[in-house]
């Protein structure tokens, strides 16, 4: 996008953040409905999609995947749609992967449960929440404004 982004302070909430499994709402309210995260740019208003709106895109699929798994799994529902899902899913988590490398975010995480700090190499990833850490990250509300 040509601007130059401004960095901020973001601190990780916990499980209980607004970005649940099963927060449909607040997960429509990240994509600008009038663009749906595209923009239009130079002499021939070519399309772009934004990457953070593919990313969370992407990350959205594969909430609704697990969702759709989950229903298909009490209930019995369609294979084609759970299909559907998981094919599409498998695109957007290998998308994620990239783009977590891509912006390799440093940030240092301390470890959650204190016995374990003496044998670091045995540490489970349960043990490496992320919460209450504030991470150096890009204004994503300046993005958004943007793109709107």
């Amino acid at each position: 996008l040509p601007l130059t982004l401004r960095h901020v302070a973001y601190e990780f909430e916990g499980i209980n953040s607004e970005y649940g499994l099963e927060s449909v709402f607040q997960w429509q309210s990240l994509v600008p409905d009038r663009t749906a995260g595209f923009v239009h740019l130079g002499e021939d208003n070519f399309p772009f999609a934004v990457s953070m709106y593919h990313s969370l895109h992407c990350l959205d699929t594969v909430r609704r995947a697990i969702l759709e798994a989950d229903t298909y799994t009490c209930t019995n529902g369609s294979r084609d749609k759970l299909d559907m899902a998981m094919k599409h899913s498998k695109h957007c988590f290998d998308y994620i992967a990239q783009l977590l490398l891509c912006t390799a975010d440093s940030t240092l995480e301390p470890i959650v449960d204190d016995g374990l700090e003496q044998n670091p190499s045995a540490v489970p990833a349960w043990a490496l929440a992320g919460v209450g850490v504030t991470h150096r990250c890009c204004d994503w509300n300046q993005v958004r404004r943007f793109v709107e």
